[in-house]
């Protein structure tokens, strides 16, 4: 875990650095976000398909499975939070 007294930097406004940015400073973690592009997520993360992945097909039990039921419970919140729209348009996590 970061020291809150240490300044964080994170490299790249994606999903993944923006995501770790916010958790950090939800956590007091003075946190800077370096992007090189003009706006956020306007590399891989802005590109892609925009499709989150749900667990359809994971196998229960597993790790990954486990780890998709836990982002599931926090999407919507901090979503929410984020003031971030998203639609709901698929079988809820784990079920098949």
């Amino acid at each position: 875990m970061a020291d809150p007294a240490r300044p964080v930097a994170i490299i790249g406004g994606g999903v993944v650095g923006s995501a770790v940015a916010y958790a950090l400073a939800r956590r007091g973690v003075a946190t800077t976000l370096l992007e090189a592009e003009d706006d956020l997520a306007l590399g891989a993360s802005g590109t892609n398909s925009g499709i989150l992945h749900t667990g359809f097909d994971s196998t229960p039990g597993e790790l990954e499975t486990e780890l998709i039921l836990r982002s599931a419970a926090l999407r919507e919140p901090t979503a929410s939070r984020s003031r971030c729209a998203t639609t709901a348009c698929s079988r809820s996590p784990g079920k098949r």
